[in-house]
């Protein structure tokens, strides 16, 4: 029975769905190029490297030994200093990260080649990729290259046109932030949708509060701790707007308080087919609007539209919804690094973004094509809002790191929904928070 893990969501949305589909890589038909040799590779997990990769570069390159070894194969959770600890011991050629975060930090520990020069004598021009994923890649200490990225992820917010025309709502359109997106959710709410068992957005098993605070709040490029300094400061005039409107629209029936139960196991969640099915109400035709993968709902059993992703309020250029991962490295002083290159310029062909357009997916390829829809164009346009590095990482242990994260997250639900139920107040709920929150960030630091 195929079952649907939430921890984290993204990493089941990237990882899970790269596993469903892997069998369609095998079918593409690659070019062989002549390398021989050998080089070893590390990679975080390998059923990614696997579909993203292994495939592709075992058909280019037939002759070329291609040793993978995991960062964490037991998955217990690996600090930055033990990660850097790591590649010194095995001396990799090529690096994989699949977190940006993990790429950032590597980057600023002098264990990865610049590849600028790379770059140019290779005639691969920047402005034939995504300029926000150059902007991301770029995101270093020193403002240099230290790493490419073959593909980046982007969510569309898709809505139900038969519920807009049913209740004579104008459908959402390109460029709107996720407070005016939320705006018109609640008009189905004023439209008497309720009775009809219909909300106007809802992402399915992200339907608590602490859910829509993160959503709210990473829009507009704000975080409620810093994991590298240790402090918690959700107790702020910005962030108490932010409760605020969560709590409205969860009073107002725009948002809908579902539990869907699901299989723990070790710590993780899992969803099976009735679970998956009973979470997503944009599917079922209960929901107006939510955010999905490009053409995720493109057979569903009503009208359908899509636009882009919300945008920051403060730039409209810009969305927190926008992701890269797969990050590829050449490690710094390896006798390898010419062959780890040519793996690289490779995977970033313009010969692979063909190759990976027709076989779809859940992402894009980071080098432009011409195939694009209006859609897919107006994406290819957007820049990434980017927390700074130091809110999530600061050499936190990776198992602590979640362990607050997941605390804190029960946290957020508790006081919130204590504050739905009317049993306190939404000031006392943050004070809680706050208060409650430090102490949780003191423990993981001080068991780190």
């Amino acid at each position: 029975m195929k079952r649907f893990s939430l921890k984290p969501m993204f990493t089941f949305l990237l990882m899970g769905l790269c596993i469903i589909i892997a069998g369609g890589c095998s079918s593409a038909v690659v070019e062989k190029t002549e390398l021989t040799g050998s080089i070893k590779v590390v990679v975080d997990f390998k059923d990614v490297y696997d579909y993203n990769y292994g495939n592709y570069l075992e058909e280019a390159f037939p002759d070329l030994e291609i040793e993978v070894i995991e960062f964490d194969p037991e998955r217990k959770g690996m600090s930055d200093e033990q990660r850097r600890a790591f590649i010194e011991k095995e001396q990799p050629d090529l690096i994989l990260s699949w977190n940006y975060y993990g790429y950032k930090s590597l980057a600023s520990s002098g264990l990865l080649e610049e590849l600028s020069v790379r770059m140019l004598d290779s005639d691969m021009k920047e402005e034939e990729f995504h300029p926000g994923v150059m902007e991301l890649l770029k995101m270093t200490n020193d403002g240099q290259l230290y790493g490419m990225a073959p593909t980046f992820t982007t969510s569309v917010l898709s809505y139900n046109a038969d519920l807009f025309d049913k209740y004579t709502i104008d459908p959402p359109h390109d460029g709107m932030t996720l407070p005016e997106v939320l705006e018109l959710a609640s008009r189905f709410t004023k439209s008497g949708s309720q009775g009809d068992g219909i909300v106007g957005y809802h992402l399915p098993y992200s339907s608590k509060p602490s859910d829509h605070l993160k959503s709210l709040s990473a829009s507009e490029g704000i975080q409620s701790y810093s994991l590298g300094r240790g402090q918690v400061t959700v107790n702020t005039p910005a962030w108490k707007r932010v409760y605020e409107t969560v709590v409205e629209l969860y009073e107002n029936g725009t948002f809908l308080l579902q539990d869907v139960k699901g299989e723990v196991r070790d710590g993780t969640t899992y969803f099976g087919p009735e679970a998956a099915a009973e979470a997503d109400l944009f599917k079922k035709g209960k929901a107006a609007m939510t955010l999905s993968q490009y053409g995720q709902y493109d057979e569903a059993e009503f009208k359908t539209g899509a636009v882009t992703p919300p945008v920051s309020s403060a730039d409209r250029s810009k969305t927190s919804h926008m992701y890269v991962t797969n990050l590829m490295s050449i490690r710094k002083g390896s006798s390898n690094a010419d062959t780890a290159w040519e793996l690289i310029k490779f995977m970033h062909s313009d010969y692979m973004s063909k190759v990976k357009s027709k076989l779809g997916g859940i992402g894009f390829s980071s080098r432009r094509g011409d195939n694009q829809d209006d859609l897919v164009a107006k994406l290819y346009e957007l820049q990434p809002v980017v927390l700074r590095i130091e809110e999530w990482g600061g050499g936190f242990n990776y198992g602590n790191d979640n362990v607050f994260k997941d605390h804190f997250k029960e946290l957020e639900d508790r006081e919130l929904i204590a504050v739905l139920q009317k049993e306190k107040s939404l000031d006392e709920a943050i004070e809680t928070i706050q208060t409650e929150g430090q102490a949780l960030m003191d423990a993981a630091r001080a068991a780190k």
